[in-house]
C-alpha cells in the first residue's frame, strides 16, 4: 500500500482516488492537451495515475476529460462530468448548488503553490513537481471533506467537493495543498516524515497561517 503513514486523514479507504503504485513505476505522460485557459509559461507535463488511466481524456463525455479542465503554470485543475462546460453555473445536486469560482480557485491554490515552494521551501530543486503539475480534483459530491496527499506516490494531489471552496480565500484548500507538499518530499525521496497525524495537520495548519495570515 502507499505510505501514508499515521497522519493525513487521507486513506485508501476514503480516498479511491489515490491509488497505490510503486515509487519506481515510470511515469505516464497526458497526451496532446487541450487546456480551456493555456498559460503563456512554458508548460509543465501532466502526469495521469493509475486511477485516471481508463478515461479518454480527449472525449467530452467522460467523467474526467480535457473539455473540463484548466491549467496555470504549476497546476491542473479537473472538475467532474456533472458540473457540465461552466462550473459557475451548473446543476444542482439534491436541491443543493454545486457552483464554485474557477478562477478564484485558480488564482488562490496557484498562489498557495507558489508560496509553500519560494518562501517556506517545501520543495527544493530537482522536486518532481518541477517537471510535474500538481492536480485538484473537484468531485460532484455532497461530501463535505477534502483530502491532500499524492497521486502514486509521485506527485501532489488533493480531492475536494464544491462545499469546501465557497470562501475566497480558500484556507481549507491551502491547509490540503500543505499535505500535498508533505507528501511531495517523500515521493521526491529527499526526506522522511513521522510523528503521527498531529505532526502532519499542525504543519499544514502553520503553513495555512503563514500563506493566509488573517
Amino acid at each position: 500500500m502507499k505510505r501514508i503513514f499515521l497522519s493525513l486523514i487521507l486513506t485508501a479507504a476514503t480516498l479511491p482516488w489515490a491509488t497505490a503504485a510503486l515509487a519506481q513505476q515510470d511515469p505516464s505522460e497526458a497526451p496532446a492537451t487541450r487546456p480551456v485557459n493555456p498559460v503563456s509559461a512554458s508548460q509543465k507535463l501532466i502526469f495521469v495515475p493509475d486511477s485516471l488511466k481508463p478515461y479518454d481524456f480527449n472525449k467530452d463525455d467522460e467523467r474526467w476529460c480535457w473539455r473540463h479542465s484548466a491549467q496555470t503554470q504549476n497546476i491542473v485543475y479537473f472538475w467532474e462530468k456533472p458540473f457540465g462546460d461552466n462550473p459557475q453555473n451548473p446543476p444542482s445536486l439534491e436541491g443543493k448548488p454545486m457552483k464554485f469560482d474557477l478562477g478564484n480557485l485558480q488564482t488562490q491554490v496557484e498562489r498557495f503553490y507558489r508560496f509553500f515552494r519560494d518562501t517556506l521551501k517545501f520543495s527544493l530543486p530537482g522536486s518532481i513537481c518541477d517537471k510535474y503539475k500538481m492536480m485538484v480534483m473537484v468531485n460532484y459530491s455532497l461530501e463535505g471533506t477534502a483530502y491532500g496527499g499524492t497521486y502514486d506516490d509521485f506527485i501532489g494531489a488533493l480531492w475536494v467537493t464544491p462545499n469546501r471552496i465557497q470562501d475566497k480565500k480558500l484556507n481549507c484548500l491551502a491547509h490540503e495543498l500543505g499535505h500535498s507538499f508533505q507528501l511531495q518530499i517523500m515521493a521526491d525521496k529527499t526526506g522522511e516524515a513521522w510523528g503521527g497525524s498531529g505532526f502532519f495537520e499542525m504543519t499544514s495548519q502553520w503553513m495555512l497561517w503563514r500563506v493566509n495570515p488573517e
